[in-house]
């Protein structure tokens, strides 16, 4: 489908349900938990077409690299070697938005925060924070706690090096880390013979990867217990994912570009559906389905009911994967070509040598004749 899903939490999904079963509700035997499996199962039913597309960069170091938190299936991955820094400047709404993300970030994972206070000069300034992290964000605030434009750019680990055009006496320094936090980044394809550009933006940074190397991923139980998986496979990089981690075969350290299907969450953890007309529908009756079968199963009189919801959730259900699986366009020509290709293999094609305007290699124009 090329065309932009929309989505909605769980509990969305819930209150509609709630307002159709109102007094099942007032006596409270709805229970939204045992009704959670239901909703996961259908987004597993309704396939990956419908889980977000995301691209991360990720830092591989010994021959290991952390997954995002939201990793689901893997797309692919590409190498991005040596990239091309370009400074900004560091607006204060922009910093602020960035940090209260990475704050509401830290509440559901185990993001470090910082408050130091230090005497900042015209220039660049080296602070060290010590989070033994690359992936973090920082605020600066002079001493009535305004915020402060500034450039920043990581030197490793545990130090940062900041610049600022005046000079601040006991500026704030907040900095917020995280082991899972990665960098927002955007692909973006161009017309060079190299086919792709990778750009990693960050405060302050606007990195460019002009020249990415595409990596074979291998099957995580590939070539186990013996194997030298160094010699497998055409590609020059090649990696494995196994227990939350890439790790690499044949290189050791650099930064990956990864795109992948993330999980049916949102940024706070909560499981998220797909919001359309023709599939709310299935989610609707699944739920109502189980509530009904629930209460018959503890001795409740809902038997009408529920024949009368499994009724109407059959074609609900055949709607909703008939929309999900019809292919578009561009999906029809993929698969025209490739019928194509596959026939032009087998079978001998007795025109390829023709011009379209007729004769043999284009005789005609060769020889100056005309078609009249």
């Amino acid at each position: 489908m090329k065309t932009e899903l929309q989505y909605k939490t769980f509990d969305d999904l819930m209150n509609t349900v709630r307002s159709d079963f109102y007094t099942y509700d007032q006596d409270n035997f709805i229970n939204p938990q045992e009704l959670l499996k239901i909703a996961i199962k259908i987004n597993y039913e309704l396939g990956l077409k419908i889980n977000q597309s995301r691209g991360k960069i990720i830092d591989v170091k010994n021959g290991k690299g952390k997954l995002p938190a939201d990793f689901y299936v893997m797309n692919f991955a590409m190498l991005c070697g040596v990239g091309e820094d370009r400074y900004t400047n560091c607006h204060g709404s922009e910093m602020q938005t960035m940090y209260d993300q990475m704050v509401k970030l830290a509440q559901i994972t185990n993001a470090r925060p910082l408050v130091q206070f230090a005497d900042l000069s015209v220039g660049w300034n080296i602070v060290t924070h010590n989070l033994a992290s690359t992936n973090i964000v920082l605020t600066l605030q002079d001493s009535e706690k305004n915020y402060i434009n500034f450039e920043y750019v990581i030197i490793n680990q545990d130090q940062v090096k900041v610049k600022v055009s005046e000079h601040y006496a006991g500026a704030r320094i907040n900095i917020i880390a995280a082991a899972n936090i990665v960098a927002n980044c955007s692909i973006t394809l161009d017309n060079c013979p190299d086919g792709c550009k990778i750009t990693e933006t960050r405060p302050g940074l606007i990195r460019d990867f002009s020249r990415p190397v595409p990596v074979e991923i291998l099957p995580y139980n590939y070539g186990e217990p013996e194997c030298n998986l160094e010699k497998v496979g055409s590609y020059s990089y090649r990696l494995k994912i196994k227990n939350g981690f890439v790790h690499s075969i044949n290189f050791t350290e650099g930064r990956l570009y990864i795109n992948y299907e993330s999980v049916m969450e949102d940024d706070e953890g909560n499981l998220m559906v797909l919001d359309h007309p023709v599939v709310n529908e299935y989610y609707e009756y699944a739920l109502k389905e189980r509530i009904l079968e629930n209460l018959f199963l503890n001795g409740e009189n809902t038997s009408q009911k529920l024949q009368l919801v499994q009724a109407k959730l059959r074609p609900a259900r055949n709607n909703a994967l008939s929309f999900i699986n019809t292919p578009d366009f561009f999906e029809m020509k993929q698969v025209w070509a490739k019928n194509r290709k596959a026939m032009y293999n087998k079978y001998y094609n007795m025109f390829s040598g023709y011009g379209w305007y007729g004769g043999y290699g284009g005789a005609y124009k060769s020889t100056g004749g005309s078609i009249a």
